[in-house]
């Protein structure tokens, strides 16, 4: 029996042959060589006599895959008597389905712009904040993001890219990016582990002051999901992904009010007496000495 193997849309060739006589069909030997482990797990006729052996017969081999890979694996099989096993012409082949092996989780990884800004007290900016979010993962579908906002104190959970890119565009303090796949070009078989989705929010609007906290999680196509998220562009002291920072570009006002404790008859007022719009500036200048 042998096999035609394809590995992430290209035919794997037997490492057994010279150079002019390779053949892209493969033993079990070759198979195994590949990484692949096969077993025997049923042939009740093994230890008869081959004169004695019935049309009846199965063999069963169980093929492991341990590699993760998007694969396609064709049997060509030939009796002793050279007969061949019709389910390996081209009409038939189409039966023998691709099936991908994935045991990686995604990689999410969020880069600030915080080396552009001055952290104040441990959790405030004055300039938009921008995080660039990435998922390195060769089997991702932007429909299985799942990204938490939390935006004063209101968190909202969007499932999939598209709502949270609909939400995003609703709020005029946030700013997001459409998402880019280094990949789009590329046959899903040929998907690569350095396959990355990324995209950015920028938080800030001028004159405005929110708080946030952002969460993002990812599961491929496997089922896999990230159990943590990598930071990077952050400074020594700032404020980690999963942690509320504040965007606050609003400047303080001063309002000052005078007040007085006598009233226009010389007595003592406890309470005070608001001045403020009864008087020109040359008084106000007089008042500093008040008490």
């Amino acid at each position: 029996m042998k096999f035609k193997l394809v590995s992430d849309g290209e035919t794997v060739e037997s490492d057994n042959k010279s150079d002019t006589e390779k053949e892209k069909v493969l033993t079990m030997k070759d198979l195994t060589e590949k990484g692949l482990v096969i077993k025997k797990t049923e042939d009740k006729e093994a230890e008869v006599n081959e004169e004695k052996r019935t049309d009846a017969r199965k063999i069963v081999y169980e093929i492991e895959f341990n590699n993760d890979g998007f694969y396609q694996l064709i049997p060509y099989l030939t009796d002793l008597a050279g007969n061949e096993y019709n389910g390996s012409i081209e009409s038939e082949i189409t039966k023998y389905q691709e099936f991908c092996i994935d045991k990686k989780a995604p990689e999410v990884t969020v880069k600030y712009n915080d080396n552009e800004l001055t952290l104040h007290n441990d959790k405030y900016f004055n300039q938009k904040r921008t995080a660039e979010v990435t998922i390195k993962e060769r089997n991702f579908n932007a429909d299985d993001l799942e990204f938490i906002l939390t935006r004063d104190g209101d968190k909202q959970t969007y499932k999939g890219f598209s709502a949270l890119e609909q939400a995003i565009g609703k709020l005029k303090d946030c700013d997001i990016t459409e998402i880019k796949d280094s990949e789009e070009k590329t046959a899903k078989q040929k998907y690569t582990d350095e396959r990355k989705h990324t995209f950015s929010i920028t938080f800030g609007q001028k004159n405005e002051d929110h708080d946030y906290i952002i969460s993002v999680k990812a599961t491929d196509l496997a089922g896999n999901s990230n159990d943590s998220v990598k930071d990077e562009g952050i400074a020594n002291k700032t404020v980690a992904t999963g942690k509320e920072f504040t965007v606050d570009m609003v400047a303080p006002t001063l309002d000052v009010k005078y007040i007085v404790y006598q009233d226009e008859n010389g007595q003592e007022d406890k309470n005070g007496i608001y001045i403020t719009e009864k008087i020109d500036d040359a008084t106000k200048e007089n008042l500093r000495d008040c008490k």
